[in-house]
């Protein structure tokens, strides 16, 4: 992550879900939308790339209450600090300038094609 991103977000953390106007209502209906609209199981194996604070996949587990840990994966420690330590939520660091391009890139095609399977909006789980 470029270091002014890093900066940013090391400074934002632990107050970036209070930025949002989301009320718990809506996390909740969110996050079941978000489930739905991917069919998600107790059984399947989830990773919420670019998850932040972990906002939804919070919202998610605690709706699913899922048989596997779901994998929080950001590139700013900070941001996944605020995991809480959830036992529902394996937190893991990724800078993508350390990854090999073909992985990242792999990586950007799920969130394109998860963002699409969610009628247009950006759900931010896949």
């Amino acid at each position: 992550m470029r270091r002014d991103m890093g900066e940013h977000y090391q400074n934002l953390a632990s107050t970036y879900d209070d930025n949002w106007a989301y009320s718990p209502d809506f996390v909740e209906w969110m996050s079941q939308r978000i489930a739905a609209a991917l069919r998600l199981t107790a059984d399947d194996r989830m990773a919420d790339v670019g998850c932040g604070t972990g906002l939804f996949a919070k919202g998610i587990a605690d709706a699913l209450r899922p048989r596997h840990r779901v994998l929080c994966v950001d590139p700013s420690a900070a941001m996944l600090e605020q995991l809480d330590g959830s036992p529902d939520l394996l937190p893991i660091l990724w800078v993508p300038e350390s990854m090999s391009p073909r992985l990242t890139c792999w990586f950007e095609f799920a969130r394109a094609r998860v963002a699409a399977s969610c009628s247009g909006a950006t759900c931010g789980a896949w």
